[in-house]
């Protein structure tokens, strides 16, 4: 084994090279590598048809390599004749590099030719030299991650551009080496990802049983015995017939967060709750902003207190419901614009409007009220407008009593399989750093 050029990088084997990406373009053992065309050659919405040539993004890109091709955009041939770059083809390999960076692919054999975006990069080679799964594998390698982080730390802009990476380093065994060890991650992180689908299966089923339960409480009470009602709102049918429904706006109210500037915000002070922070059920407190101590007192009606229910306005759908979570934290907080928080009015309880607004019915009245937006924003009063079925306090109180010991079994089972998932991830991210770096001996003489 030898030092690798890399400063701080573990020893790699004797024999393999290390030569940087623009050395390999000059001896055209990379043929091209090349990503989408910018400026005015860059395609418009009104470009788009139903036929034509696939236009990919990253969003085609998954985090296994898998393309979706389907579901792709369309340029017409006419308009691809325009273009200068950007032609991707069969054996490619592509690598995302803007927004979101480093999601690799390889372009099956049988691929259409394809237009890629701005995202990403494709990359051309010749076979005799560099094996192109290979390659891909190396671009998801510690090796690589170990070279771009430090660079994309130095900027707020989350890309990892083509001209920086002509700078890169990468690791080459003899091609013959680099068959076996292809041929070898290919067989293995077919075994693990196939693991880790039949888990993602799972966990969705998992999901959508607790969707399920949620829904059924919510909508039909817990006896299936009483008498009901048509409740006039679409999607739900009946309801029991004490039941009332209303619209939102009669029981809560739903406040925005400030849009406080930019040169407002400091190092340290009082945190902040930004959109980023609200996820599925809980608070994601990775990334934090702060304001100035004195904003605490100067904006009382952004404060948010322990046991605040808040959601994400924008972007506020997921697959099995809405960005929303109770603040269970003891600190000072102020909410910034895009956050709203729920005040009660009266004839609910806390936790069952968490439940209610957990509902499929809710999701899919905000999703077709998205429907057709350019900004996938939804508003106080959109939100206010939604009619819900209402029980009675009492009753209130026994579905969240039933739907609490429900869910707890329902996120504990969701919750191991997803562990097991991350671990599964965490070994095949792993092996492949292990294996094209050299660490793990696989090569036959």
């Amino acid at each position: 084994m030898k030092n690798s050029k890399l400063e701080g990088f573990r020893e790699i084997p004797n024999d393999w090279k290390e030569p940087g990406i623009w050395i390999l373009k000059q001896t055209r053992d990379i043929i091209d590598f090349q990503d989408g065309n910018h400026g005015e050659l860059h395609p418009k919405v009104d470009d788009f048809t139903s036929e034509g040539r696939s236009f990919l993004t990253a969003n085609q890109i998954d985090k296994y390599g898998r393309i979706d091709f389907e579901n792709s955009d369309r340029l017409p041939n006419e308009f691809c004749k325009k273009l200068r770059i950007g032609f991707s083809k069969h054996d490619d390999v592509l690598f995302t590099h803007n927004a979101t960076v480093g999601r690799v692919a390889v372009m099956p054999p049988d691929a259409p030719d394809v237009i890629v975006g701005t995202s990403i990069t494709y990359y051309r080679f010749n076979p005799k030299t560099i094996e192109n799964r290979f390659f891909a594998y190396l671009l998801k390698s510690d090796y690589i991650i170990f070279q771009y982080e430090p660079i994309m730390k130095q900027s707020t802009r989350n890309q990892f551009s083509i001209l920086k990476q002509a700078k890169l380093h990468v690791l080459l065994p003899t091609n013959k080496e680099q068959k076996q060890i292809a041929n070898y991650l290919d067989d293995k992180i077919q075994e693990i990802d196939n693991e880790i689908f039949k888990n993602e299966k799972l966990t969705k089923l998992l999901k959508e049983q607790k969707q399920s339960t949620i829904n059924l409480a919510v909508t039909k009470g817990l006896d299936d015995s009483v008498s009901m009602k048509d409740s006039g709102i679409k999607w739900i049918g009946k309801i029991p017939e004490y039941w009332n429904s209303t619209k939102l706006k009669y029981i809560v109210k739903l406040y925005a967060g400030y849009s406080f500037k930019s040169t407002d915000f400091v190092d340290s002070g009082i945190p902040v709750l930004k959109i980023f922070n609200v996820s599925e059920e809980k608070l994601d407190w990775s990334q934090k902003s702060f304001l100035p101590d004195m904003f605490w007192d100067k904006y009382p009606e952004f404060q948010i207190k322990q046991n605040d229910l808040v959601i994400a306005m924008t972007r506020p759908i997921i697959s099995f419901g809405l960005k929303i979570s109770f603040f269970n934290d003891d600190f000072k907080c102020l909410i910034n614009q895009r956050v709203g928080k729920f005040f009660i009015k009266k004839n609910i309880i806390p936790v069952y409007l968490f439940y209610l607004l957990c509902s499929k019915y809710v999701r899919e009245n905000i999703s077709m009220q998205l429907f057709g937006t350019v900004q996938p924003n939804i508003s106080s009063e959109d939100i206010e407008r939604i009619v819900v079925p209402l029980p009675p306090i009492h009753e209130q109180k026994q579905i969240v009593d039933y739907l609490d010991k429900k869910i707890k079994k329902s996120d504990l089972l969701i919750s191991k399989v997803e562990l097991q998932i991350k671990k599964l991830q965490e070994f095949r991210e792993s092996l492949i750093s292990s294996t094209v770096t050299g660490k793990i001996q696989v090569a036959q003489t």
